[in-house]
């Protein structure tokens, strides 16, 4: 019986946050399981906060930002010879990632652990709102060295 390969959706943003699902595909990977992996990155409109705070940066900043960001994720998978491709979404960030994954025929989106404490305070709950929304692709959330979590409770 043969392994079949396993395509996996990583959100990528700004923040750097993708280092643990960039770990769970290695781990997977060199577990001898088969993985593809599809790097996403979803510009927003911006909110009123947003626009206020970035008054100084243009359009071409952030997106150099993006492709930093996706350039850094690539890396250890170029390296592990990994196959993977990137892509850039406009739209809301949950559904557009659920809608990606679906496109791209992703059985997992691996997402980090939604934040906790005080910097749950500056997050917008997108991956709390992904773990609610699922639908095609299981959501594996992770830690930062790419072990599966069990998901917080969504209240």
């Amino acid at each position: 019986m043969t392994t079949s390969t396993e395509r996996l959706l990583i959100p990528i943003g700004r923040n750097l946050r993708s280092g643990g699902a960039i770990h769970y595909a290695l781990r997977r990977h060199a577990m001898g399981r088969p993985v593809e992996v599809c790097l996403l990155h979803v510009k927003e409109s911006p909110g009123h906060w947003e626009l206020l705070f970035n008054l100084g940066h243009s359009e071409a900043h952030f997106e150099k930002q993006a492709e930093v960001a996706m350039t850094k994720a690539a890396l250890p998978l170029i390296q592990q010879k990994i196959p993977y491709a990137a892509y850039l979404r406009s739209g809301a960030v949950v559904f557009s990632i659920l809608d990606a994954a679906e496109e791209l025929d992703c059985r997992e989106i691996v997402v980090p652990m939604p934040r906790t404490g005080w910097r749950r305070l500056f997050s917008r709950e997108v991956i709390k709102t992904l773990l609610a929304r699922q639908r095609f692709a299981t959501v594996i959330t992770v830690t930062g060295d790419g072990l599966p979590m069990r998901p917080p409770k969504l209240t």
